[in-house]
């Protein structure tokens, strides 16, 4: 019984070695062909939209454009959605909503009512991100519950015009154009040009829905190999029922707590 053990227990020590050596040569293997693999795959960044409307069908296209159609974020218009609305992530109110663009929160001095107003083509930005929790601490400025956050993008040597025409006395021109070169002999520092036109009138598809909109904005880009500066200008002016009504409601209240004090 015990030359049986003596010969047994080195087998079984030999076959164990030899096991754990053929395991170790496999997870080499495997490391070397995962590596390979890492090195040799290119790493693709897909960013889409949350929602499937990515144009508004009544005027240009704005900060706020499309914004209703995503479940997190409540939006309460007049008129339409880019002639003025409130932005509100649930959970709370347009007062306590941001808006971010790049690093920069805006902040309307006025009411939160108006914090939404952005003169800025879409074209620039990158599509809206809904910030809320942990996401909004840091970059909410001014906003408890939520901010909706946009990016400047990369600009890109293109050019776009547009001429539309309906029913109502529907009609909108917009041109958008940009270009990029670089800076010096180097590749790694670009400047970029980008400005945009946009125009829109309409007497509505109802009765006081008419509105009158006009917007130009432009930007200067120097962009390095780790870095992005962005001097941006922007105006607008807008013309619609709604706003009318608004002012004038607003007036009336002014004018009801005066009497009140």
């Amino acid at each position: 019984m015990n030359s049986v053990v003596k010969i047994t227990l080195p087998a079984l020590l030999l076959s164990l070695s030899t096991l754990s050596s053929a395991a170790n040569e496999s997870t080499e293997e495997n490391a070397e062909v995962a590596l390979k693999a890492n090195t040799d795959i290119e790493k693709i960044t897909i960013k889409g939209s949350t929602t499937a409307n990515t144009e508004p069908v009544g005027t240009f296209g704005s900060s706020v454009s499309n914004l209703e159609y995503d479940p997190r974020v409540d939006l309460q218009s007049r008129n339409m959605a880019e002639a003025q609305a409130d932005v509100t992530i649930r959970g709370g109110i347009f007062e306590n909503t941001g808006f971010t663009v790049g690093s920069a929160a805006l902040l309307d001095p006025q009411t939160g009512h108006y914090v939404a107003e952005i003169p800025i083509a879409q074209e620039m930005l990158t599509n809206a991100d809904i910030l809320t929790g942990v996401d909004n601490a840091l970059p909410g400025v001014n906003s408890s519950v939520g901010t909706v956050s946009r990016s400047w993008k990369a600009i890109k040597t293109s050019g776009s015009a547009s001429l539309g025409a309906g029913t109502n006395n529907f009609n909108l021109q917009r041109i958008h154009s940009a270009v990029s070169v670089p800076v010096g002999e180097t590749k790694n520092w670009s400047l970029g040009f980008e400005g945009e036109y946009s125009r829109s009138e309409s007497d509505g598809t109802i009765e006081n829905g008419d509105h009158d909109f006009e917007r130009v904005s432009g930007r200067i880009q120097l962009t390095g190999e780790s870095s992005q500066t962005d001097l941006f200008f922007g105006t607008q002016q807008k013309f619609f029922v709604g706003q009318i009504c608004t002012r004038h409601l607003m007036l009336m209240k002014q004018k009801t707590l005066k009497q009140n004090y």
